[in-house]
């Protein structure tokens, strides 16, 4: 599943895609509009038809994907919720700079962060946690390995998982809309073969 619409995403779409000379807002860790916060609870009907049943949720440390997760799985929140950092936003913009650990447990108190570092996010040792460091395409490809990894190690045969739009059209060639939710099969770390077609 992908995050409901953000901040950054209404400022990107009123303005031309990051390129010279393009102004970053400093929309850090961007949060989820009203609409997108919507689109999160509309989502609530297509997660709660998922089948089977997901056994363990996973999400993007980026407030985004958490809160998200939040709406969308809310009653689903009993069942095992781990962040994994592996699967947060290819760092372009602000928008995807994470915060520390201690920040996001006072806005998702029922979400364990203790296995995260204090600066979890691509930031190479900067004392800076605001600095913004672009994930070159070798630097992603080589973090999308870890969390198929990670995807792959998992005890569980059934993981619902909410993410973004680039670790997303990384794994499905797929580019999600907010909050579209797909089922899908695992095979060689990729995600291919729709299933019970719920676009899905």
């Amino acid at each position: 599943m992908r995050h409901g619409q953000t901040e950054m995403n209404v400022h990107l779409g009123s303005h031309f895609t990051p390129a010279e000379g393009y102004e970053d807002p400093l929309l850090y860790d961007t949060r989820l509009t009203e609409e997108g916060k919507a689109q999160a609870v509309l989502a609530r009907v297509d997660a709660k038809a998922l089948s089977p049943k997901p056994e363990v949720l996973i999400t993007s440390p980026l407030t985004r994907a958490l809160h998200t997760a939040e709406l969308a799985f809310g009653e689903s929140l009993g069942r095992p919720t781990i962040v994994e950092p592996t699967c947060s936003e290819r760092i372009w913009l602000s928008s995807d700079v994470g915060r520390q650990p201690k920040e996001l447990q006072q806005d998702f108190p029922m979400v364990n962060f203790d296995s995260l570092e204090d600066v979890w996010w691509h930031n190479n040792g900067s004392g800076d946690v605001q600095h913004i460091l672009a994930e070159t395409p070798d630097e992603f490809e080589a973090r999308m390995g870890a969390f198929r990894m990670y995807l792959r190690q998992r005890p569980e045969k059934v993981l619902a998982v909410v993410t973004h739009f680039g670790v997303l059209e990384h794994m499905t060639g797929h580019r999600f809309t907010n909050c579209e939710i797909w089922s899908c099969l695992w095979e060689d770390g990729y995600c291919s073969a729709e299933h019970d077609g719920i676009q899905l």
